[in-house]
C-alpha cells in the first residue's frame, strides 16, 4: 500500500488507452511488414536463379563438360517459350544442344512461383543460358551469349535484373528502370 492507502497499479481505462495505442502502432507497422516481405522473397528468388548460374558455371569447369539452365516448370524438361517463373533445371547438356535430353543429366531443379512472379530474358538468354568446359556461355551455335533476365514481382512490384556478361558471368542488380512494370501489364 501506499502513503494514501491505496494499492499501485493500472486502472482499466489506463491498460484500454494502452492496448489502443499498440494496436495502433501494429495497424501501422503491418503494411510496411508485408512489403518487406515481399521484397525479401523476390531477392531470394533472384539470388536462387543466380546461384544456380553460377553453379552450373562451376560444374560446366569441373566436369569438363557443357552444363546448362534452362526454365522448366516439370523438372525434365526445358521450356521453349521461357517462362522461367515456372522454375529451373540445370542439366548436362553433353549432345550441346541447349535443352535437356533424355539421356542427359538433371543436375538441379528449381520450382518457380508463377502466381507471384514473372522471369523473362533477352533474346540471347530467353529460353536457357549454356556453360562450355572453359566456363564461358555459349550458344549452341557456338556464338557468344551474353544477357539480361529481368525477375519482376506481379504483386508487390519491384524487380531485380540478373547480368550475364560475355563471359559468362552472372551478377545481379536491382532493376530500377521500371521495366516490370511494362512486363507485367
Amino acid at each position: 500500500m501506499n502513503r494514501a492507502g491505496k494499492t499501485a497499479g493500472w486502472t482499466l481505462l489506463e491498460a484500454l488507452t494502452a492496448l489502443a495505442v499498440l494496436a495502433v502502432v501494429v495497424a501501422m507497422a503491418s503494411p510496411a511488414w508485408g512489403e518487406l516481405r515481399a521484397r525479401q522473397r523476390l531477392q531470394g528468388m533472384a539470388h536462387q536463379l543466380l546461384d544456380s548460374l553460377l553453379w552450373a558455371r562451376s560444374e560446366a569447369l569441373v566436369r569438363q563438360l557443357r552444363v546448362g539452365v534452362c526454365a522448366s516448370g516439370d523438372g525434365q524438361s526445358c521450356d521453349s517459350d521461357g517462362r522461367w517463373e515456372q522454375g529451373w533445371l540445370v542439366f548436362e547438356d553433353r549432345l550441346a544442344n541447349g535443352r535437356r535430353d533424355p539421356q542427359e543429366g538433371v543436375l538441379q531443379f528449381f520450382p518457380g512461383d508463377a502466381s507471384r512472379y514473372l522471369i523473362r530474358g533477352n533474346t540471347l538468354v530467353a529460353t536457357m543460358v549454356s556453360y562450355t568446359p572453359l566456363g564461358r556461355s555459349q550458344l549452341p551455335t557456338g556464338a557468344f551469349q551474353a544477357g539480361t533476365l529481368r525477375l519482376c514481382d506481379r504483386v508487390a512490384g519491384g524487380g531485380w535484373k540478373l547480368v550475364v556478361n560475355a563471359l559468362g558471368k552472372p551478377r545481379l542488380e536491382r532493376d530500377v528502370s521500371g521495366e516490370c512494370r511494362a512486363l507485367s501489364d
